[in-house]
């Protein structure tokens, strides 16, 4: 996501010793450099969610989702049984994404209460 020109103006943010070894950590967990993770973080219009070591199951999830979508456009899917086999996916992948929202609530509200 380094997208860094010559008109990128910097930013100085004072941050103690711990907080800063925190975000340091936080951001090579979500495998971005200190910049980006800021970037990102503070930029983004949505609710972000650094998936970490459940990225894998992320992309799987998009794969899949992708594929079957295909199918479906391509008109491979024709029988009942792939189309109920194609909205239950829907349902797991949406119920995988919740999952991962509620995760992202319960590690905020963990550091927030400092637990």
């Amino acid at each position: 996501m380094d997208n860094t020109t010559k008109s990128a103006l910097p930013v100085q943010v004072k941050l103690s010793p711990e907080a800063k070894a925190k975000l340091v950590s936080k951001a090579k967990a979500a495998e971005l450099t200190v910049s980006d993770f800021i970037r990102v973080s503070a930029l983004s219009d949505e609710k972000v969610i650094f998936l970490n070591g459940s990225g894998g199951i992320a992309k799987s999830l998009a794969e899949i989702s992708t594929n079957l979508d295909r199918a479906l456009r391509d008109k491979e899917i024709t029988t009942d049984a792939e189309k109920e086999l194609l909205e239950e996916f829907g349902d797991i992948y949406n119920i995988f994404y919740e999952i991962l929202d509620k995760l992202s609530d319960i590690n905020n509200l963990e550091e927030i209460l400092e637990v």
